[in-house]
């Protein structure tokens, strides 16, 4: 892998970022309605071919990014399986963690007991974690107010 992301340079995504194509896509998928096939007829175009001819343009875009995109993989993997897991209690069903400004990566990963019926739910960008009881499908989902672990 070092290998392969040596050797697609340091402009390796040169040839999207100069595409008319996927730049005129960028541009106007921002505006709301800007993807209408007045405002995108070539897209609109791409839209109407076959899959296996999108499939292929999909293909030849995601090898120019599989590099960088293996490479980010493998160091998540790497700093998941570097940490060590301990056990915790969220009482309530809520759990709070004050992370360290001094440490520059963190992580924390929830794992909790197979078969249970409890799930997480956190959002990306707080180091808050909730836990709820799920019921089933047809009934709504009840606060947990029992310690978690």
């Amino acid at each position: 892998m070092r290998e392969e992301l040596s050797n697609v340079g340091a402009l390796f995504m040169q040839k999207l970022r100069d595409s008319e194509f996927l730049n005129s896509i960028k541009h106007r998928s921002t505006i709301p309605g800007g993807t209408c096939d007045f405002d995108l007829p070539d897209y609109t175009h791409w839209l109407n071919q076959s899959d296996e001819v999108r499939g292929a343009d999909f293909a030849h875009w995601l090898a120019v990014i599989r590099p960088l995109g293996d490479a980010v993989g493998e160091l998540l993997w790497m700093t998941r399986e570097q940490g060590r897991t301990r056990p915790e209690i969220a009482p309530g069903g809520v759990f709070h963690l004050t992370l360290d400004r001094d440490v520059p990566t963190q992580l924390i990963r929830i794992a909790l007991p197979n078969g249970t019926d409890l799930y997480r739910r956190s959002a990306a960008v707080t180091t808050a974690a909730a836990f709820g009881s799920w019921p089933g499908r047809t009934r709504t989902r009840i606060r947990s107010r029992r310690p978690k672990t």
